[in-house]
């Protein structure tokens, strides 16, 4: 292999470019006065193991003349002072009870996710699961602000007490005994919460050094906190993000120095705080899953070699990767998307004299107002390395052809 190719492996150090994220805070901020305090309480239900209770109460403030509060798809086991609207997930205050409350039910083993399963588990001594998704509505003077309590559970109107012990996120959840282990990057805290079943693959200190060294080419990142479960067996292999939450689960057993580390592409997940039109479902594992890869090899995980035979070894060259409708498999984003965008990193690096690089694309399509399409994707990538590069993109991403340079 040339050597020369080691030169497009590297990531430019945050602080030089703009970096992957550039995330902005998209979290609804009330602007009227006297939103609703909101407590939590979390328990496990000692007759169903894999259920836990949400007890989740508000305070509503003088001057606050209407209260709703929309669910996402969780079952809500009984109310008081809250009466269910016709659409069976909104329920609204009744204006009398000063302290009204919902008692929520999450059941691991009844959610359904048809594409993995085991996304979460309980087991006789611990409980995974997501945490409720609820938005909080207030009126006053006429005017309904709203909010995500639970997502946004730092703020000082929220407040979290468990009933068992364990780790409860905005995002997901873990009743069970753990072990915490924490470290700050000089931006960002990082959180690592790790079950007493759990066998990791790495130390949890060599853990959290390498995703706090990650974060250096994720810069801009909207979360000021980021807490990271390792669940264990029966939870499946890989991971999840929930980018809303600054949180990511990763399977306990899951490796540290191959290509694409899920510690790294979750992580990346993160700060994709973008949307995507139906051609450009692709760029969401695709991005995250090229960046996983060059940060593993920028710090010394995997080796040059090992980095580009990964890249050249798709399963899917002749996948057109803006028709999803074609895609043979839903591993089409992983796979080629990532290899046609690390070619398209050195392609950006070539034509802009190593000024730019592939994070500045990611750091625009933060940026924008509406949902990324092909159309501003390649806006994006032309206005950074030049219509030469544009066309290249238009042949690799809107057709079948695979990228020569990885033959």
């Amino acid at each position: 292999m040339e050597r020369t190719r080691r030169k497009y492996l590297h990531l430019i150090a945050a602080g030089a470019t703009a970096g992957i994220s550039g995330c902005s805070n998209s979290a609804n901020t009330a602007t009227s006065a006297g939103p609703p305090r909101t407590s939590l309480s979390v328990s496990r239900d000692t007759d169903d193991q894999s259920t836990a209770c949400f007890e989740i109460s508000f305070e509503i403030p003088q001057g606050v003349s209407g209260v709703t509060v929309d669910l996402r798809s969780d079952v809500v086991d009984s109310t008081d002072g809250f009466e269910r609207r016709n659409n069976k997930n909104r329920y609204s205050w009744d204006t009398e009870t000063s302290r009204p409350s919902l008692s929520v039910i999450v059941d691991v083993d009844a959610i359904d996710y048809t594409t993995y399963e085991n996304t979460f588990a309980a087991t006789a001594s611990w409980v995974f699961g997501p945490t409720p998704r609820i938005r909080l509505w207030w009126e006053t003077a006429g005017d309904w602000t709203s909010v995500r309590p639970l997502i946004d559970s730092s703020d000082a109107r929220v407040a979290i007490s468990q009933a068992s012990p364990g780790v409860v996120g905005g995002g997901f959840f873990y009743l069970g005994p753990h072990q915490s282990y924490t470290t700050d990057t000089g931006g960002q805290v990082l959180r690592l919460v790790v079950p007493d079943q759990a066998s990791l693959s790495t130390p949890p200190s060599t853990l959290l050094n390498a995703i706090a060294n990650a974060s250096q080419y994720m810069v801009d990142s909207p979360h000021e906190s980021v807490l990271v479960f390792s669940p264990p067996d029966p939870v499946r292999s890989g991971g999840l993000a929930h980018p809303e939450a600054g949180e990511f689960w990763v399977y306990d057993g899951s490796r540290l120095a191959v290509p694409e580390p899920v510690w790294f592409h979750e992580y990346a997940h993160l700060c994709q705080q973008y949307r995507t039109t139906t051609e450009m479902r692709w760029a969401i594992e695709g991005f995250a899953d090229c960046y996983a890869t060059l940060v593993a090899y920028s710090e010394d995980l995997i080796s040059e070699e090992t980095t580009y035979d990964h890249f050249t070894e798709s399963e899917h060259k002749s996948a057109v990767l803006s028709e999803p409708s074609s895609w043979s498999s839903d591993h089409v984003p992983f796979s080629k998307g990532e290899s046609v965008l690390y070619v398209l990193d050195r392609k950006i690096r070539e034509q802009t004299g190593k000024d730019s690089w592939l994070g500045d694309v990611s750091y625009r399509m933060n940026r924008l107002d509406e949902p990324v399409s092909y159309r501003s994707f390649r806006s994006i990538v032309v206005d950074i390395a030049g219509s030469e590069v544009g066309y290249w993109v238009d042949e690799h991403v809107t057709t079948s052809a695979w990228p020569d340079s990885l033959e």
